[in-house]
């Protein structure tokens, strides 16, 4: 996205001390501060000037100004109807240089999260009233794209889910060979233990570039979880190595594997309700569920023209159907999280009343609905769920 840049909106014109703190700082003037961007990477320039000498010290702040409505009965005469939060992202300490300060901050190769940013500048000051005994000004600038803002959430969402998914397949792979193993070597824990390897390090790189300032929930949230869970995964990875990689007489006791694994896994599945991912979906599992679907469909579609017929053949057809469709649901609703509950269901309901068309032409009344119009609406309904699955890719 290519970063618009703003000038200064105002400068000396703060809600972080009050006005007698800011009046007498004539000792800095013309605060500016500018949002750039050039090769992918964006930061944030900051000048003023200075009458200090050239070494004074000063500290700046960049900050996400974060801005909270303030309920209407709660409005102070003539003041403003929101409050402000600054959530810091950067800080350094600059001295004077020929009578100016200057200084790049909030370096990254991400793109800034729309809204206002902020630098904050003090310097100790004797004749300052602050508590603190040091004087401020301040510079704000605009930056990013309101605009883009829901689509860079939902990139947020996305990419933590599909780090979350990279180590589950790490995980439940790892379960799946402890589980089967005997008395002899894993003979592929090399393998394994490689593209373990592989997608860690990818989780860790993209990891890595996540906001650690909580600009947004599950993007500063999801770096933490993540991090803390591969804490414990690749010591994990390590011990299993020395039970899978050796025969039974040259193990350690499989006691303290099997603790580890499951606190491991009692805090993924904590972590991941805490994000409000809930479950990671196998999509390949839920495809096949659908497919089962269709084939049901198929069968329903092949009795229209024989029910009335073949009566006695429909009402077992129809009692053997009907069962095989409560397993196929219940077994796609076992494979889903609870947010997809409702596309399931609508799945079902399709059918259901593919069966229900049927039904009426083996009673002899006329369908209440045309079989094409409830073909497409089950073909929406899985479409729509199907959409809907997260998919991860491997790295």
């Amino acid at each position: 996205m290519r970063l618009q840049t703003w000038i200064v909106l105002g400068a000396l014109c703060g809600t972080l001390a009050p006005a007698r703190a800011e009046e007498p700082a004539a000792a800095v003037t013309g605060a500016t501060v500018r949002a750039e961007s050039s090769g992918g990477r964006t930061s944030f320039r900051f000048e003023a000037l200075t009458t200090l000498p050239d070494g004074s010290r000063f500290q700046l702040q960049l900050a996400w100004v974060r801005r909270w409505k303030i309920p209407p009965g709660l409005v102070e005469p003539g003041q403003p109807d929101y409050d402000e939060e600054l959530v810091e992202l950067d800080r350094e300490d600059v001295r004077a240089e020929k009578g100016a300060i200057s200084a790049e901050l909030g370096v990254s190769d991400a793109a800034p999260w729309p809204g206002r940013y902020r630098v904050v500048v003090t310097w100790p000051d004797a004749e300052s009233p602050s508590d603190d005994g040091l004087a401020r000004v301040h510079a704000d600038v605009e930056a990013g794209d309101p605009a883009a803002l829901p689509a860079m959430q939902a990139q947020v969402d996305r990419e933590v889910y599909e780090d979350m998914a990279r180590i589950s397949q790490v995980l439940e792979g790892l379960k799946r060979r402890w589980k089967a193993l005997g008395d002899a070597a894993d003979a592929t824990w090399s393998e394994f233990r490689s593209q373990a390897d592989r997608k860690i390090e990818a989780v860790k790189t993209r990891n890595g570039r996540r906001r650690k300032a909580e600009l947004y929930w599950m993007e500063s949230r999801g770096r933490q979880r993540i991090d803390w869970t591969l804490q414990k995964l690749c010591p994990l990875l390590d011990k299993a190595g020395l039970h899978l990689a050796r025969p039974a007489a040259e193990r350690p006791p499989a006691e303290d594997m099997d603790l580890a694994l499951a606190d491991l896994e009692e805090d993924y599945q904590h972590y991941l309700d805490f994000l409000g991912i809930g479950k990671i979906v196998d999509a390949a599992a839920v495809d096949a569920e659908l497919a089962a679907i269709a084939d049901l469909a198929g069968e329903v579609k092949d009795w229209r023209g024989r029910a009335a017929a073949e009566r006695a053949a429909w009402l077992e057809a129809a009692a053997d159907l009907s069962g095989r469709l409560l397993e196929t649901s219940m077994r796609l609703s076992a494979e889903l999280p609870e947010a997809c509950f409702a596309r399931a269901e609508a799945v079902q309901r399709s059918l259901l009343r593919m069966f229900e068309h049927v039904r009426e032409i083996e009673d002899g009344r006329k369908p209440a609905a045309e079989w094409e119009g409830l073909a497409g609406k089950l073909e929406a309904a899985v479409k729509d769920l199907r959409d809907s699955i997260p998919r991860v890719k491997d790295e």
